[in-house]
């Protein structure tokens, strides 16, 4: 148990040093400039500009993304590196279950997921007559 329980710490506490670093500015900054490099490589000006703007606005999303989920010390060390077993920090979901919770939050009009039936149907009992637009 003493064993688990030592792992369990060791991998929470690596995890923490990884988000650290991902969240760092040193590796973002690390990461952004290796892009650029890869993005001057096309010897295309245009290219150019338009890749480095990508790589400069992705780099910080997708390091602050695997730092808050993916590579949380939570996560990682109960879901990937089954180093925390005891803990249940995260519950998988069936499809089901995504799905019932997704349609908890939905209006009532659209939790059956009838709403273009339902506007067909307000719209045939509607008995004046409508604006159209063709379009060709």
């Amino acid at each position: 148990m003493l064993g688990s329980a030592l792992n369990c710490e060791m991998c929470l506490g690596g995890m923490k040093a990884v988000q650290w670093v991902l969240n760092s500015n040193f590796f973002i900054n690390s990461v952004i400039g290796l892009g650029n490099d890869l993005c001057y490589m096309m010897r295309n000006h245009f290219m150019y500009q338009s890749c480095s703007g990508y790589v400069v606005a992705a780099v910080p999303a997708v390091s602050e993304s695997l730092a808050a989920f993916m590579l949380s010390p939570e996560y990682a060390c109960e879901r990937e590196w089954l180093s925390c077993v005891n803990h249940e920090w995260y519950t998988p979901l069936t499809t089901q279950q995504y799905i019932d919770k997704l349609m908890l939050h939905k209006p009532d009009f659209l939790r059956k997921d009838d709403f273009l039936d339902y506007l067909y149907k307000e719209i045939k009992a509607d008995s004046q007559e409508r604006k159209t637009i063709s379009v060709i």
